[in-house]
Formats: structure tokens, sequence, C-alpha cells
């Protein structure tokens, strides 16, 4: 039996299968950072004045971040390991520029 097309109901009726230009964390984001550019994606409540990063800014954290772990060797298939408090100046404050 054939797997259905992306974006097609399967046999459960809440689950569909997935696009693999969109319905990934990197096509997600690029899909938001290009949609809702100027809207909020990350805000921490935890910290005053609630610093909030745009989708834009995120897609750029993101960008900057990915280009210098590539630059220290990690490729594509190794794993890594992240840990960091949920505010969003981390994003911005961790990436290498």
């Amino acid at each position: 039996m054939a797997a259905p097309a992306a974006n097609t109901p399967s046999a459960h009726p809440y689950i569909v299968t997935a696009d693999p230009d969109t319905d990934t964390i990197a096509g997600l984001l690029r899909r938001n950072a290009t949609e809702f550019a100027d809207l909020p994606a990350l805000t921490s409540l935890d910290v005053d004045g609630a610093p909030t990063h745009t989708w834009a800014q995120l897609q750029d954290d993101v960008a900057a971040l990915s280009r210098g772990l590539a630059d220290l060797g990690l490729r594509s298939g190794q794993r890594m390991l992240i840990m960091a408090p949920s505010d969003p100046s981390t994003s911005s404050s961790t990436s290498p520029r």
C-alpha cells in the first residue's frame, strides 16, 4: 500500500502526512519568517520589559548560529546538545557574529 501524498488525510482522522518543505522545524521557520516577519516569535514573560524577537530576527539568529557551528566543524547528521534558559536574549547573545 502506497503512503498518502503530502498534506493528505491519513487513515487516522487527526494525522496529516508531512510536507518536507514546510513541516520541519527549518521549513516552518522559513515560512513564518516570510509570512510573519515582523510578528513576535519569542517573548520572555520572566524578564522586565518582555524582550521579544520577531520571526525575521529569529531566522537571522538561527542562520548565524548555524554558520558558526558549521565553522566549528559540525556537519549535517551530527548531533549536539544546547542547554540554555528560555529567554529570547539567549538566542542572540550566544549566536556567533
